[in-house]
């Protein structure tokens, strides 16, 4: 059969069939829709080239089909078609591999340069724009004319070098080189970095770092610590070109005069040199530079937004250059915000905060196959995301070309991603998502292939690029098979989608050629010849008065009738609509009862074309006639105001100023809604003006400092006008809340407090101030009363600490002992200091108390019975132990049923709801942290009921049954109250209070009290105003029991269920004890071993697992010690096979499952005299 029929097969034959079925399957959307059809592999990136020097920017593109690269430069704005690089360029070259070679940099060759890739057939896009940088010496502006310092004292000379944001500069001087820092994430795109050398000149000349006492910081800064006399003289920046250092500039001039008296009185600190604001681009370093003088000198520490820089972490990218100065390496996003140089010292502190701008480079991201399919006549969305700092700008481009939203048929949706409505033959292509803002570009592709509907295949004209196709076009038959589905199976694959500006597309349609207008719905099974501009009539007549019913601004409501003919049942209609001139039509599909229909979201002022037809099982209705419907101008009756200004005259005010729209007459009312973006509050005021008024003016009061403000202007019914104002901040309104001191020895005062109401804080917090002076010595007994809050006598200057805004306690230390102190806490935040909070008094330790054992038993209580209660009080302890409270228990018969803690400071309490006539046993202990010491008891009886005539006898008695009726009802203690163990000595509890209702925090001033105490330890409580709170400074591997109450405008709930759990474990925290050495018991040799006995380590942190025994001929320091370990928590072990009359030192650390803990003091031991083999192996015998 080969030789007689497919031989005489020709090879036009082949080519016929060949090319037949690749036009079958590209028009049933055969073609790959994964194909990206072209992109970038290579872009070219941001640089700085010196003049006369060569550079390389490289491009490169993949396709499928032949590329075609080009290059286009322009000076100022990106380039454009007209701004093509030619072939016969002197200076610059196209590469065969794409890439662009600049020869010789010079000014005319610096600016914006783009890189074209075209495939024939797919379509163009464009690279990213990058901007070509001239090097050259930026702008140096110089510090202060004149600066006066003192002898022995410090200067910090500035050497501003402006630069623009674009580029990151490294500046050759005599600083120590930046900080290797591993593990640094890698950069999207680095800055160019521009090199620079920077030279300081004294007297015109160039001076000699002395590295003594002089510095240059990464800045360029010239830093001189201690001042000479010789130092005066007039100081100058010169900052000139790494590679060439004959193009440079210099500063103005600043004269440092150096006094000649040494300062030796105290003041407080004072800067000489202030950071300053800095933009950068993130990859780009930074220094902060900054000096204080003090006396005594002070310590310079910073923050970022309030919170303390971890300055000792070498592995950190925040580092001190100089004395003070803050280098910053390699900035990324998250490091800008605020930063404070805080300097201190026991006098007072300064602050100084400057703001860090860091730009990021825009990046834009697609759909990840790059690729994107949509049916004819669909809808069809273009997603792109887009970040940067500051936030760019989006532009879409069509094949190379700017692409403009009508917001009819193509619009743009939240300002990045572009909506296609009625998708056509002509929108496949290349399109792309392009950002632009002040820290660069990025641009991303995607590629829009559109196929036909999925209904009528047949009645599509494809136009195929490739001429073979257009040669065989004629030949192929119409009679195709329309049961394969033409759509592949395409994760991205899209359809027809809903539209965000018209009701979703409940019919799908084929496309039609200029002759053909309407045909059936998608699945039915039609003859391909049926006649689509008319219908078919002999199934359904078209429907019949189509009109208009209501006409809006932003939607049409269309009315109709049936059809007059009908051979089949109406299984829907289909609304077809357009905007007048525009070829994309939009489908809306109703059922077979509705007879009208709203079509919404359409734009105002806008004339729409409208035809209905109707559809059965096997055909549909010729179209109706066409209604044209123009849609009404926008529901106002004045546009926006004009020439919108707002001007804050103040932390709580704001100024707003602006013209009347141009409609007239002008409005004579206008309206202000300002809405708080943090809360969301918005406010809302008129404001009455006379017609012949030419610019109006209004101001709000009553604003939240530090807060920005959506403001919205509109004349009475017309359109608004918007404005976002930030108000300024200012110094925090409210103090710090519930302070509290707790001497904690001798020697030092424990302070806490909390933060101010967020809305008070008027900006950023940047710290806490805490104020402390001494009122006069505690002797005799006297406390705080003997010298009120209110005396001066005694006083002395108050001192101050400073703590950063994170941190909400503080210990004064080295105060006097047996002595009250006044302590007052504010807060501080970039604009100065809060208001003080009320002055709180302590009183040190008389003595360093002994807290080594339990405190004695209290003294004998004295007591007094009601009906309903017991008065118990007692004295003072003595003995010398601290206590730090006291546990009061009681119960009906026997002693502790139920207890109560209560402060060091209190001697007496009242017990109440007790029953009547009943017996109670009383016990009172002191605690401190060893726990609980012995208690003292009482017992005693409760009165018996009263008579009626007896009760008048019992004033006291019946006065406070009376206060006990007055009282409101108890408050329901906290309940579900559970405890996470974070680490050894850090636990987080967390409770519901179910008195808020669900998800409510508490904003009524109610708090939290948290009490907890390890077995036979000291009772310990915080104060917390949320449903949680963390605690520190607990034992490893010791249980603790917690509880909960809650306390409201004065009244307090029973506390909460207790609830334990043990801390985690951790190393041991302390040696062995009373390590012991002895000859062993015979048949051993006393020559030859010892026996080791010792005591367990006093904080094991944990279940010991064994002992590590270090051993060493005592050579004089000189010694070479042996380890063998013992396993275990046996406290004993012979170590055997020593040398005979030899002096060894023995030491021995725990272990546990955390690790090992400290050694033991080490103990001396000398073995008898005898004889035996020096070179046996050691063993440990258990």
């Amino acid at each position: 059969m080969w030789r007689t029929g497919m031989c005489r097969f020709g090879v036009g034959n082949w080519i016929f069939l060949f090319a037949c079925f690749h036009l079958f399957t590209y028009a049933q959307g055969g073609e790959d829709p994964l194909d990206f059809g072209v992109r970038f592999t290579s872009e070219p990136s941001d640089a700085v080239i010196a003049p006369g020097e060569a550079a390389l920017l490289a491009c490169s593109a993949t396709s499928r089909r032949a590329i075609r690269l080009a290059w286009r430069h322009s000076v100022v704005s990106p380039p454009t078609r007209d701004h093509g690089i030619t072939d016969t360029d002197k200076y610059r070259k196209q590469l065969p591999n794409g890439s662009l070679s600049i020869t010789e940099m010079s000014a005319s060759l610096a600016g914006q340069y783009q890189c074209v890739a075209t495939v024939d057939g797919v379509g163009t896009i464009l690279s990213r724009v990058a901007t070509v940088f001239l090097a050259e010496v930026p702008d140096v502006a110089g510090g202060p004319r004149s600066v006066l310092g003192a002898a022995g004292g410090a200067a910090l000379l500035a050497c501003g070098v402006r630069a623009p944001p674009r580029l990151a500069l490294r500046l050759h001087t005599a600083a120590p080189p930046d900080r290797r820092v591993y593990g640094a994430t890698r950069l999207h795109n680095a800055p160019p970095m521009l090199k620079l050398n920077v030279t300081w000149l004294k007297n015109g000349s160039p001076m000699r770092v002395d590295s003594a006492r002089m510095s240059l910081t990464p800045s360029g800064a010239l830093e001189i610590e201690p001042l000479r006399h010789h130092d005066s003289a007039r100081y100058a920046c010169r900052v000139a070109l790494a590679n060439d250092p004959q193009i440079f500039k210099t500063s103005e001039e600043t004269e440092l005069r150096v006094s000649a008296e040494t300062p030796n009185v105290e003041s407080p600190p004072r800067f000489i040199a202030t950071p300053q604001p800095v933009t950068v681009m993130e990859g780009a370093s930074v220094t902060f530079d900054c000096a204080a003088v003090g006396n005594p000198k002070p310590e310079i520490t910073w923050l970022n937004n309030g919170a303390a820089i971890d300055l000792s972490d070498l592995d950190s990218r925040f580092y001190l250059v100089g004395s003070g100065s803050l280098r910053v390496q390699q900035a990324r996003a998250l490091d800008a915000g605020a930063y404070t140089c805080r300097a201190h010292s026991r006098l007072d502190s300064a602050d100084h905060t400057t703001q860090l701008h860091v730009l990021t480079s825009p990046r834009v991201q697609m759909g990840a196959s790059g690729a994107l399919a949509a049916r004819a006549r669909g809808d069809v969305t273009l997603r792109c995301e887009v970040r940067g700092r500051p936030p760019p700008s989006v532009t879409w481009l069509k094949d190379g070309d700017p692409l403009s939203p009508n917001n009819h048929d193509i619009a743009l949706l939240d300002g990045t991603s572009l909506r296609i409505q009625g998708v056509l033959r002509v929108d496949a292509g290349m399109f792309q998502c392009a950002a632009t803002s002040a820290a660069g570009s990025a641009i991303a592709a995607v590629r829009l292939m559109v196929l036909p509907p999925d209904d009528d295949i047949s009645n599509i004209t494809i136009e195929v690029p490739n001429s073979t196709h257009d040669i065989f076009t004629s030949l192929v038959s119409s009679d195709q098979d329309h049961t394969l589905d033409p759509t592949p199976e395409d994760p991205d694959f899209l359809g027809e989608t809903s539209s965000a500006y018209t009701s979703g597309p409940d019919l799908e349609y084929d496309d039609y050629d200029s002759d053909v207008d309407f045909h059936a719905a998608e699945g039915l099974d039609l003859d391909l010849d049926l006649d689509l501009k008319s219908g078919n009539a002999s199934l359904v007549s078209a429907p019949r008065g189509l009109k208009a019913v209501i006409v809006k601004h932003r939607f049409v409501t269309l009315s109709w009738e049936e059809p007059q003919h009908k051979a089949e049942e109406v299984t829907g209609y289909a609304v077809i609509y357009k905007v007048k001139g525009s070829e994309r039509e939009r489908v809306a599909r109703g059922g077979p009862s509705r007879h009208e229909m709203n079509v919404a979201s359409l734009q105002p002022n806008t004339t729409y074309q409208f035809t209905v037809l109707a559809y059965t099982e096997h055909g549909t209705s010729p179209p109706t006639d066409m209604v044209e419907v123009r849609t009404s101008e926008e529901e106002v009756t004045h546009g926006p105001p004009l020439n919108l200004r707002g001007e804050a005259v103040g932390p709580h005010t704001l100024r707003l100023t602006w013209s009347p729209p141009v409609a007239q007459p002008p409005p004579t009312k206008y309206s202000i809604h300002y809405t708080e973006v943090d809360s969301g509050r918005e406010q809302f005021q008129w404001v009455e003006t006379e017609p012949a008024t030419s610019t109006i003016t209004s101001t709000l009061t009553g604003l939240r400092a530090a807060s920005t403000y959506v403001l919205r202007v509109a004349g009475a019914g017309g359109a608004p006008a918007e404005l976002r104002v930030k108000t300024p901040a200012d110094a925090p309104a409210a103090p710090p809340a519930n302070v509290t001191v707790v001497a904690t020895s001798a020697t030092s005062i424990l302070v806490r407090w909390e933060a101010p109401p967020s809305r008070t804080h008027r900006g950023a917090l940047t710290g806490y101030k805490v104020r402390y002076r001494a009122v006069g010595a505690a002797a005799g007994g006297a406390g705080p009363a003997g010298s009120p809050p209110g005396s001066t006598a005694g006083r002395r200057k108050a001192d101050s600490l400073t703590t950063p805004a994170d941190q909400r306690r503080a210990e004064l230390r080295g105060l006097d002992t047996a002595t009250t102190y006044q302590i007052r806490v504010c807060a501080i935040n970039v604009n100065g200091s809060g208001p003080f909070s009320e002055w709180v008094t302590a009183s040190t330790q008389r003595q360093e108390l002994d807290e080594s054992r339990v405190p004695p038993q209290p003294p004998p209580l004295t007591t007094r019975a009601g009906r309903d209660w017991i008065s118990v009080w007692w004295g003072e302890e003595e003995g010398g132990v601290l206590v730090r409270g006291y546990v009061l228990g009681w119960g009906l018969g026997v002693p502790d049923d139920a207890a109560r803690e209560l402060p060091a400071h209190l001697h007496s309490h009242v017990i109440r709801g007790l029953e009547s006539n009943a017996e109670y046993v009383i016990s009172l202990r002191a605690s401190n942290s060893r726990g609980l010491g012995p208690a003292v008891y009482a017992t005693v009886r409760t009165k018996p009921p009263a008579a009626d005539e007896d009760e008048l006898d019992d004033g006291d008695e019946e006065g406070d049954d009376e206060d006990e009726r007055d009282e409101p009802p108890p408050l329901i203690p906290p309940v579900g109250v559970k405890v996470i163990m974070l680490s050894g000595t850090t636990a987080v509890v967390y409770w519901t209070d179910p008195t808020l209702p669900k998800g409510q925090t508490a904003t009524d001033g109610r708090r939290y009290v948290v009490r907890w105490s390890s077995a036979g330890g000291r009772v310990r409580s915080f104060n917390a105003t949320d449903l949680n709170c963390m605690l520190d400074e607990l034992r490893p591997y010791t249980q603790y029991e917690f509880a909960v109450k809650l306390i409201k405008g004065g009244r307090e709930s029973a506390w909460s269920m207790l609830v334990s759990n043990t801390t985690l474990e951790a190393a041991p925290g302390s040696g062995p004890r009373e390590l012991r050495a002895a000859p062993p018991p015979p048949p051993a040799s006393a020559a030859r071993a010892l026996d080791l006995a010792w005591q367990p380590p006093a904080k094991p942190n944990g279940l010991i697992t064994g002992y590590v025994i270090m051993y060493a001929v005592s050579r004089g320091g000189e010694e070479e010690w042996t380890a063998i370990a013992a396993l275990g928590e046996r406290t004993r072990a012979r170590v055997e096979r020593l040398r005979p009359r030899t002096t060894y030192l023995i030491k021995l650390q725990a272990r546990n499952s955390k690790g090992l803990g400290p050694f033991c003091p080490p103990i001396t031991y000398t073995t008898a005299m005898g004889k035996g083999n020096l070179y046996d192996d050691l063993i440990c015998i258990f």
